[in-house]
C-alpha cells in the first residue's frame, strides 16, 4: 500500500500541474482529463477528501466553469503534502511543483 500511495502522490502531482495549467488557459477539456485522473486514482485507495474536491472539480469543468479551480488545486495540493509526508516522499514538496 505504502508503494501505491507514493505512486499516487507523484502521479497526482503531476496531474495537478496540468489541471493548473489547463484552469489558467481557461482548458475545461484539459481540466476534465485532470481532474477526472485525480478523482479515480483518489477513488480507489479510498482517498475521500481528495476524490470529493476532484469529482466537483470535474463536474464544474464540465459544465465550463472553471472559477473554484485554483481553490480545488490548493485544497488537494495540500492533502497530497499530507500524505506526501506520511508516506516519505518529503524530498518533493508538492508547493514547488506550482507553475
Amino acid at each position: 500500500m505504502l508503494n501505491l500511495l507514493k505512486t499516487f502522490v507523484e502521479t497526482s502531482a503531476s496531474d495537478l500541474v496540468c489541471l493548473e495549467a489547463a484552469i489558467e488557459e481557461q482548458n475545461p477539456d484539459q481540466a476534465v482529463a485532470s481532474a477526472h485522473s485525480i478523482k479515480g486514482a483518489a477513488a480507489l485507495l479510498g482517498l475521500t477528501e481528495i476524490c470529493e474536491v476532484a469529482k466537483k472539480t470535474e463536474l464544474d469543468a464540465r459544465k465550463n466553469n472553471l472559477k473554484g479551480g485554483f481553490e480545488a488545486v490548493r485544497i488537494m495540493r495540500e492533502k497530497l503534502d499530507q500524505i506526501a509526508k506520511e508516506v516519505g516522499n518529503k524530498d518533493k514538496p508538492l508547493g514547488s511543483l506550482r507553475t
